[in-house]
């Protein structure tokens, strides 16, 4: 079984240069002094129905409601074992829209990366070996986890998406529990790059790590080695994973458009010329006249 040629195509497309993640300098400095990037587990992002919308959709056309039941059982199996982490980027610079969605608690920033430079992220042909290697074992290499970096697509909302076509297809006429299994695979690793159709405008990316979660046995075996992390906003108790990057792979840094923002360029150059002294002239502020209240 392999990748359907409907996501082929989305996959092959060219990986772009250069892709925006939105945040606030709060986590610009921890994403410099510490290395990493926080991707959020899949069922904790700001549209809590991303995952599940793909999931409904599969039912809604699945006409078998045994078959809809053994799907269900068997995703609620997987998810167990496989956990789905995601960091977003898009191809938008300097976004009103962005700036407006993804101001925090500090001063706003965009940041420009080369996604490519980031150790053990795969895209492309090698993406899709991944995913043909795990819809066929169940497995993805010896490390338990892998890093995909995928274009978003918008299907959800118009008919049946065209990636999951081949999903409902397989389960349809699936007759044992092992083209049954082999299906939600295939739904497990195409689920994370499908949004709403509204999303439209937002022109993302996104990194998507596969985590296999350590059983009982092993964590007690191993207590040491952190595969998850866990960070609390407000009442919330949120699963992350960090992938680890060089600072090699951040192109640029923009800041958003505040009161302060002159204050904030002054100190923030004294922060990169201390840290990452090649991108200074890189530091700029946004060009959008916009005041957040």
């Amino acid at each position: 079984m392999e990748v359907d040629l409907e996501l082929q195509k989305k996959l092959l497309r060219n990986v772009p240069h250069t892709v925006y993640h939105y945040t606030d300098c709060n986590a610009l400095l921890s994403i410099i002094d510490n290395n990493e990037l926080w991707a959020t587990h899949i069922n904790f992002l700001n549209d809590n129905q991303e995952f599940k919308c793909a999931y409904d959709e599969v039912i809604k056309n699945i006409k078998d409601s045994k078959k809809q039941e053994r799907f269900a059982a068997k995703i609620e199996e997987l998810t167990e074992k496989i956990g789905i982490y995601v960091l977003s980027f898009t191809l938008k610079e300097d976004d009103l829209d962005q700036w407006r969605g993804y101001r925090g608690s500090s001063q706003s920033i965009c940041i420009g990366f080369d996604v490519t430079k980031i150790k053990g992220v795969f895209f492309k042909e090698k993406a899709i070996k991944i995913i043909n290697k795990f819809i066929e074992k169940g497995c993805f290499s010896n490390e338990k986890k892998v890093s995909l970096f995928f274009p978003v697509t918008y299907d959800i909302g118009l008919s049946v998406p065209s990636i999951l076509k081949d999903v409902v297809t397989k389960l349809s006429n699936a007759v044992s529990d092992s083209e049954i299994e082999n299906a939600c695979r295939q739904f497990l690793m195409y689920s994370p790059i499908m949004k709403n159709s509204s999303f439209n405008n937002e022109k993302e990316w996104r990194v998507v790590t596969f985590v296999e979660h350590p059983t009982f046995a092993e964590a007690l075996l191993k207590p040491e080695e952190e595969v998850i992390s866990f960070r609390c906003i407000g009442p919330q108790m949120i699963p992350y994973y960090k992938l680890k990057i060089n600072t090699e792979c951040i192109k640029s840094l923009k800041l958003g458009p505040d009161e302060n923002s002159d204050l904030t360029l002054k100190s923030l150059k004294m922060f990169i010329s201390s840290k990452i002294p090649c991108l200074g002239k890189s530091l700029q502020k946004s060009k959008i006249p916009y005041r957040s209240r």
